[in-house]
């Protein structure tokens, strides 16, 4: 199948033909092999673009799931962030922990699953020496992992490459432990929190995943508190008002 097939196919699938969306193939030139494909809405033509870097198919599919989970919550910032300048690393953080929401979304389609099955084969195959890089936030790329491998994979799946995902993230958490500034302690803390992740899968507000995301990075080491809430806030376009949906936005405070 081709790209352009794949992603006629993927629209379909998930119900965005009447979406706006125009496809952009970049070859890979070695440079952005670790950026890889990106999302975003472009105001002039009123569309959106996405810029598929030619690697695996389930990143284009991927990219396609932003823009239904944001339909499907009826929040465009699941698929764009606010122009507001916000802290990069707290938008990358951001967008990692809602990648696994979308992959979910997205891998409950019985003709996408096996793409993405074929992408976590390849990860678990390749190992983590390829991860050992300065170009990698290892932390960022764990926690998107963390939660793809065991949730977004079908219980017989995941039983099947159990011991071989097991010695993937006790690798990974070595490489965290010895390359940033990370201890065993916040990382199990991390990884508390990160287990939740089941209950809100099926919820029915944007902010219920908002809330699960803030509480996961309020965690890391990397920021403080106030600023984690300043960027989130920004990130999502919120503002507390004197109105019945207050209460939503009291996590933040």
């Amino acid at each position: 199948m081709t790209i352009k097939q794949q992603f006629n196919k993927s629209r379909s699938l998930l119900s965005l033909l009447e979406e706006p969306i125009k496809l952009k193939i970049l070859p890979q030139n070695g440079f952005n092999e670790y950026e890889g494909s990106s999302l975003y809405w472009n105001e002039k033509l009123e569309t959106w673009v996405i810029e598929f870097v030619d690697q695996h198919n389930f990143f284009l599919i991927h990219e396609l799931g932003h823009i239904f989970l944001a339909k499907k919550y009826n929040c465009p910032y699941f698929a764009k962030q606010s122009i507001v300048p916000v802290n990069e690393k707290v938008g990358n953080y951001n967008i990692a922990l809602v990648d696994s929401f979308v992959n979910y979304n997205i891998t409950r389609h019985d003709e996408i699953y096996p793409i993405f099955l074929d992408l976590v084969d390849i990860y678990l195959n390749a190992g983590t020496q390829r991860l050992d890089s300065d170009n990698l936030d290892l932390l960022m790329f764990y926690l998107n992992l963390y939660l793809d491998f065991h949730y977004c994979l079908k219980p017989e799946d995941f039983q099947k490459r159990k011991h071989n995902i097991e010695v993937f993230f006790k690798e990974l958490e070595g490489l965290i432990l010895k390359n940033f500034s990370i201890t065993k302690e916040i990382l199990g803390i991390i990884n508390k929190d990160l287990k939740k992740f089941e209950e809100y899968l099926e919820v029915e507000k944007s902010t219920t995943i908002i809330h699960y995301i803030f509480n996961i990075l309020k965690k890391v080491p990397y920021w403080s508190q106030s600023e984690l809430k300043k960027n989130i806030k920004l990130i999502y376009n919120l503002k507390k008002k004197k109105t019945s949906t207050e209460k939503n936005f009291e996590i933040y405070y």
